[in-house]
């Protein structure tokens, strides 16, 4: 998800079309739970066996996670 526009993609290509969650009950598009209560930012590992390393602008980190 962009922390920006909140956009979601399902998979590690960000050139396809993002879903939007309903923002007066935003959940999310697999599991149907809360986007808000239970989600969080992914780590390296995460990132990793998910294929989005690509995606990751190292230049942007705050501290090696």
């Amino acid at each position: 998800m962009c922390d920006e526009c909140e956009a979601i993609w399902l998979e590690p290509d960000t050139s396809t079309e993002p879903l939007f969650a309903d923002p007066e009950s935003p959940a999310c598009p697999v599991c149907q739970s809360g986007i808000w209560g239970s989600s969080r930012w992914a780590d390296r590992t995460e990132i990793e066996s998910l294929g989005w390393t690509f995606a990751v602008n190292a230049e942007l980190d705050a501290d090696d996670c």
